[in-house]
C-alpha cells in the first residue's frame, strides 16, 4: 500500500493552479485537494496541468502496467481485500473503466477482493453501473 499526501489549495487560493501544482510537487506531496467551486482554470486545463505537473504515470498504459505490478505486490501479502486506485480524473470514462476491468481481472487471477478507491471526479457508483 502505498500512502498519498494531498496539500489542500487552502492558504495558496491566489497561485494559479499551474504554480500551485508546480509547489506542492517540489514540496513533495503526491497530490492535489482543489475547492473546485473556486477553480479558475476550465476542467480540460485542470486536468492537463495535472498530467503534466504531478502524474506518475502519464498514460493509461503505464498505469495499467504499474497497477498489476502494485496488486501482485500486495497479493503476495496475503490481504482479505485490496482497495486500490484504478484510474485517473485525468482519464476518459472508457480508459478509467478498462483500468477497473483489469483490477476485477487481477482480482480474479489472485483470488483476492478488489475496490477501487474513489476518485472525486468519477465515483464508484457510476463506475459500478457502467460495467
Amino acid at each position: 500500500m502505498r500512502l498519498r499526501i494531498a496539500r489542500s489549495t487552502w492558504e495558496f487560493e491566489t497561485l494559479p493552479l499551474d504554480r500551485f501544482l508546480e509547489t506542492i510537487a517540489a514540496a513533495g506531496f503526491d497530490a492535489s485537494d482543489i475547492h473546485i467551486p473556486s477553480l479558475r482554470e476550465s476542467p480540460e486545463e485542470t486536468r492537463a496541468l495535472h498530467a503534466r505537473i504531478t502524474s506518475e504515470s502519464r498514460t493509461p498504459e503505464e498505469h495499467c502496467t504499474s497497477l498489476a505490478g502494485r496488486f501482485a505486490l500486495a497479493a503476495r501479502c496475503a490481504p482479505v481485500h485490496i482497495n486500490c486506485h484504478t484510474g485517473k480524473d485525468t482519464f476518459s470514462k472508457d480508459e478509467n473503466l478498462a483500468l477497473f476491468r483489469e483490477a476485477l481481472a487481477l482480482s480474479r487471477r489472485h483470488g483476492v477482493p478488489v475496490s477501487r478507491g474513489p476518485a472525486p471526479l468519477w465515483p464508484t457508483c457510476r463506475t459500478s453501473r457502467s460495467l
